[in-house]
Order: structure tokens, then C-alpha cells, then sequence
């Protein structure tokens, strides 16, 4: 057996062994910028939702105008956010007051991997906005 033969069996071999490897930490890049990206889109509903909220006229439509954002938000997207559940406090609605809006969701692993997993994970976040003061014209 010569060098040269000796030379390519080792790079087939290092090929069998670090392929896996390489293929495994590519994934797994998939699933941290999926899951980065599942969170922005939480974390952006819930934002959207507690701005809708605060330049509503009254506490009441406040609460449905933040919810309505949030879920219209999440339903936009696809299936990545399942679930989504909208909480609205709206407790400081007055002059110098601000919203507060949590949106939960439930994604499953298969939508964030692109793999068949089983499993989900819980995304969640908070926006909060100041009150808007009316000043009324003329």
C-alpha cells in the first residue's frame, strides 16, 4: 500500500466521522435562530398590542384593542405560535398611567427544528406603553 492510499483512506475517514458532527451543530444554529426568531414575534405582538392599547379612549377598548392586535400578529405568522394567550392590565389607564400586555404561546419543537421532535416550549413576553393624553383642538 502506497502514501497516497494510505492519505485517502483517512480523509474518507475523517469525512464519516465529522459529517454528523458538522450536520448536528448546523441544526442546532436552525433551532437557536428559529427560537430567536419565535420570540421576536412574541415579544413584538406584545408590544404592538400595549402601543394599540394606550392610544385607546377608554380602558375597555383599551383591552380589546390589545388583545386584537396581539392575536392578529401571532395568526398573521403561521403556525409557529400556538395557543397565544393575551393579558391586558390596564389597572393605571389614566393620564400618566401605562399599559401592560403579556402574550404567551406554545410552539412545538418539529415547527422550531424543522425535525420530527415531540415537545413544545413556551414563549412569552411583555410590552408596556404610556398612556397617550387627548388634547383636544380648537
Amino acid at each position: 500500500m502506497n502514501r497516497h492510499t494510505r492519505t485517502r483512506g483517512f480523509a474518507a475517514l475523517e469525512l464519516a466521522i465529522l459529517a454528523p458532527v458538522a450536520i448536528a451543530l448546523m441544526m442546532l444554529a436552525v433551532y437557536g435562530g428559529r427560537i430567536y426568531l419565535a420570540q421576536q414575534l412574541v415579544d413584538t405582538a406584545a408590544n404592538a398590542a400595549a402601543r394599540a392599547a394606550s392610544a385607546a379612549p377608554t380602558r375597555e377598548t383599551a383591552v380589546h384593542d390589545a388583545t386584537t392586535m396581539a392575536t392578529a400578529m401571532l395568526a398573521n405568522r403561521g403556525r409557529t405560535c400556538m395557543d397565544p394567550s393575551v393579558s391586558v392590565d390596564a389597572t393605571q389607564f389614566h393620564a400618566n398611567g401605562q399599559v401592560v400586555v403579556s402574550v404567551t404561546c406554545t410552539a412545538t419543537l418539529q415547527d422550531l427544528t424543522l425535525l420530527p421532535l415531540n415537545g413544545t416550549r413556551v414563549l412569552s413576553g411583555v410590552g408596556k406603553s404610556p398612556i397617550e393624553i387627548y388634547v383636544p383642538s380648537g
